[in-house]
C-alpha cells in the first residue's frame, strides 16, 4: 500500500533530521575529508568539504520539514489517515534541540531572504537561546553609545582649545571610528554591514554579536567616562608643561611663551575652575602687557582662593596711575584676601607678598606708619622662604617710606640700597630702578 504524501514527507524528515544529528555531533575536523572523486587521470579531487556538508543537511532538514506543511495543509480524510502527528511534534523537538548548533553553521537570516520564507515557518526562525535577549542588548548598546557621544561632544572641544595635540586627536578620533562602527550599526545600514564584516573578520560567533558590541561600547563608555572624571588632573599635566615653557630664559623667550599660552588655554579649557592656571595665563598677558586679558584671568584665579593672583591683580592697579580710584581698588582686594581667609592660608611666599604690596599701597595712600608695619611683617617672612634670588624691592619700599616721613638722610641710604640691589630683569624691582632714574633728574633739576 503507497503511504499518504504527508506520511513520505515526514519519513524524509525524520530522515535527514537523523542524517544532520549525526552530522553535528560528530568531532570537529581540520581538513576536509568527505565527498571526494578521481578525474579521468586519476587525480584525487574534493567536492564538499564537511562544513558545506554540514549547511547542505541543514538545509535539505528545513526543506523537509516545508514538505511537511505543505502536505499537512492538505486536510482530506485520505491525507490523515493513518498518519502519526506525535511523531511530528517529536521531530520539531528534536529540531529545536538542535538551535544552538544550526545558528552556529549557517545564516538563517541570509537563507530567510534568498528562499522569502514564510513568517509562519518558524523552522526558518530557529534562535540561539542567547539572541532572545538581543533586544536588550541592542537597546543597552544604544544607550551607552548615545552616552559616549555625549561626554565625547563634552571632552573634544576642550582637548582642541590651545591648538590640536596627538594624544587628543588620536583619543579622540580612535573612540569615534569605534563608536561608530561597532555601536554604529544599530543606527545605519553601512553601520550595520561594517560592523559585521569586522566582527566577522574577528571571528565572532554570530550569537554573540549583539553581546560583543555591547560589550565594547560599554568600554568606550567606560573608558570616556574616566577621561572625563580625570580631566581635573589632565589639566594639571598641560599647566605643568605650560610652566616649564614660560621658565625658559627666565620668562624672555618669545616662542616658548607661545607654547606656553597653549597649554594654559588647554588646560583652562579641561578645567575652567582651575586657578593657577587662570593664575599663569594672566602672568603671561602681563608680561606681553595685555593687561585687560592679565586682569580677567587674575581675576578668576583670585576667586579660587590663590593668593599669588590677588596680589598681582592689586599691583596691576597700583601700576595705573591714570585711575584715580586705582590705589583704593587694590587695597580693597588686599583687605577682602585678608577677610577670607586666603592669605592665612597661604605659604609663607603669598604672604610676603601679600604684605609687601599692601605696604606699598598704603604708601601711595600717604599712611606711612602702616606702611612700614606692613613691610616689617614682609621681611620677616621673606626670610622664611628659600630663594634662588632674594627679592629686593623691600629696601626700595623702605626708602620711600622715610622719603614720605621726611627723613631724607636715611631715605638716600636706602635709595642707594635699592639701586644697588634692583635686577633691571625682574619685573617688580626694575619698576624701582626706573623710579630711582626719576628721582635722580628730580634732584638734579631741583639744584
Amino acid at each position: 500500500m503507497t503511504a499518504s504524501p504527508l506520511n513520505q514527507a515526514i519519513e524524509n524528515y525524520a530522515k535527514k533530521l537523523q542524517e544532520l544529528e549525526n552530522q553535528l555531533l560528530a568531532p570537529e575536523k581540520t581538513i576536509d575529508k568527505l565527498t571526494t572523486a578521481k578525474t579521468a587521470d586519476g587525480k584525487r579531487i574534493i567536492s564538499e568539504t564537511e562544513n558545506e556538508l554540514r549547511k547542505k543537511l541543514i538545509l535539505d532538514v528545513l526543506v523537509a520539514r516545508d514538505a511537511v506543511d505543505a502536505a499537512l495543509a492538505d486536510k482530506s480524510l485520505d491525507s490523515i489517515k493513518d498518519v502519526d502527528f506525535t511523531r511530528v511534534i517529536e521531530l520539531d523537538s528534536r529540531l529545536k534541540q538542535q538551535a544552538k548548533l544550526i545558528t552556529k553553521k549557517v545564516d538563517l537570516e541570509q537563507w530567510r531572504k534568498s528562499l522569502n520564507s514564510s513568517a509562519e515557518a518558524w523552522w526558518w526562525f530557529l534562535t540561539h537561546k542567547w539572541d532572545r535577549l538581543d533586544w536588550l542588548w541592542s537597546s543597552s548598546t544604544l544607550i551607552c553609545m548615545t552616552l559616549s557621544f555625549s561626554l565625547l561632544a563634552d571632552i573634544a572641544p576642550r582637548f582642541w582649545a590651545g591648538g590640536p595635540t596627538t594624544l587628543g586627536a588620536f583619543a579622540i578620533i580612535g573612540s569615534s571610528v569605534l563608536n561608530l562602527i561597532v555601536g554604529g550599526g544599530v543606527l545605519t545600514q553601512t553601520g550595520r554591514e561594517a560592523k559585521e564584516h569586522l566582527l566577522e573578520k574577528l571571528k565572532i560567533p554570530k550569537h554573540w554579536w549583539k553581546e560583543f558590541s555591547l560589550g565594547v561600547t560599554f568600554l568606550l563608555f567606560i573608558g570616556l567616562a574616566s577621561v572625563h572624571l580625570h580631566l581635573p588632573e589632565i589639566a594639571v599635566l598641560y599647566n605643568e608643561r605650560g610652566k616649564k615653557q614660560a621658565e625658559v630664559d627666565k620668562g624672555w623667550n618669545s616662542k616658548k611663551l607661545a607654547s606656553a599660552e597653549s597649554n594654559f588655554k588647554r588646560a583652562i579649557a579641561i578645567n575652567p575652575d582651575y586657578a593657577e592656571a587662570h593664575y599663569n595665563l594672566g602672568w603671561l598677558y602681563e608680561r606681553r602687557q595685555d593687561l585687560s586679558d592679565a586682569r580677567t584671568h587674575y581675576k578668576i584665579a583670585m576667586q579660587g582662593g590663590l593668593v599669588s593672583a590677588r596680589v598681582r591683580l592689586a599691583r596691576l592697579y597700583l601700576l595705573d596711575e591714570k585711575e584715580p580710584t586705582s590705589v583704593n581698588t587694590a587695597v580693597a582686594l588686599l583687605i577682602e584676601g585678608w577677610g577670607s581667609g586666603d592669605v592665612n592660608n597661604a605659604t609663607a611666599q603669598e604672604q610676603y607678598l601679600w604684605h609687601k604690596t599692601l605696604s606699598w599701597a598704603r604708601i601711595k595712600q600717604e599712611r606711612y606708619d602702616e606702611a612700614f608695619e606692613q613691610l616689617e611683617i614682609a621681611k620677616e617672612l621673606r626670610d622664611e622662604v628659600t630663594w634662588d634670588r632674594i627679592p629686593r624691592d623691600s629696601e626700595c619700599l623702605t626708602a620711600m617710606i622715610l622719603e614720605g616721613q621726611g627723613k631724607q638722610k636715611d631715605a638716600n641710604t636706602q635709595w642707594q640700597q635699592c639701586k644697588e640691589l634692583a635686577s633691571q630683569f625682574d619685573p617688580d624691582e626694575d619698576i624701582w630702578i626706573t623710579k630711582i632714574q626719576q628721582r635722580s633728574k628730580k634732584l638734579k633739576g631741583e639744584r
